[in-house]
């Protein structure tokens, strides 16, 4: 579990996502840290990209917003920088912004960001290898997704899985099918597994932690960084401790 290990020694743990600069790198970098002294034990930072695919609409408006700010990926390895001494900080975002820079290069970028994870949406799991060989050598973990209604390619994910899972779900995702999707990686792994919920009702969130060792919380949080600015800090506190408590943490 190495880096992450604390992220899950409370138990249930909590992932609070924002996309860097929405609305601005120095408001997101606030809003996190005012996730983590809610209680949130990870915090990702989407990286804004001009084509988000395999995201949530609301997630992918998000990204468009901070490409109007003017975000770039060295924006947001500064913002995890001043994050990445109190939590794990998981950087999210697409091989192009890594292939750009250069993929050792990119890595030891976050290296010197204290960056622990990153997830590439759009690189499936056999297309990891180039990626991984890279980012190990400078203590970075390529966090695999892994998806419900694709129990199949669970195992061989799960096997060369690296942090932890990432488990993905869809408008369609019964609570069966995540506990399926939990078995499957305990079979095959003693790492420990997440869950994206995508949504911002505490019920689901619940439900789906029942089985999976964690969530991920984002729609929320995106949506108070797009709507309530103002009062952002405030209203972060307010979700993540509820979420916090609702889990019995």
């Amino acid at each position: 579990m190495s880096k992450f290990y604390n992220a899950f020694s409370r138990g249930k743990a909590l992932a609070a996502y924002f996309t860097c600069g929405d609305p601005t790198c120095t408001e997101t970098a606030q809003a996190a840290l005012s996730a983590i002294s809610a209680g949130a034990d990870m915090i990702f930072l989407g990286i804004p990209f001009s084509d988000p695919t395999a995201v949530d609409p609301v997630i992918q408006a998000s990204s468009i917003r901070g490409l109007s700010s003017g975000t770039t990926t060295d924006d947001v390895l500064s913002v995890a920088k001043g994050l990445s001494d109190k939590v794990p900080v998981v950087l999210t975002g697409y091989a192009n912004l890594v292939y750009s820079p250069g993929i050792e290069n990119f890595a030891i970028r976050c290296q010197e960001a204290g960056v622990s994870g990153v997830v590439l949406h759009d690189v499936p799991f056999e297309e990891q290898g180039e990626f991984k060989a890279v980012f190990r050598k400078y203590g970075i973990d390529l966090i695999s997704m892994v998806s419900p209604e694709l129990p199949q390619r669970i195992p061989a994910i799960a096997k060369e899985a690296e942090g932890f899972l990432y488990i993905v779900t869809g408008a369609e995702t019964s609570r069966e099918d995540v506990q399926n999707a939990v078995k499957l990686i305990k079979e095959n792994t003693s790492l420990p597994c997440i869950i994206g919920c995508g949504v911002a009702d505490a019920a689901p969130i619940e439900e789906f932690c029942a089985e999976a060792d964690g969530a991920v919380l984002d729609y929320e949080l995106v949506y108070i960084m797009a709507e309530r600015v103002v009062s952002a800090k405030r209203h972060i506190e307010l979700y993540i401790g509820s979420i916090d408590k609702l889990l019995n943490r």
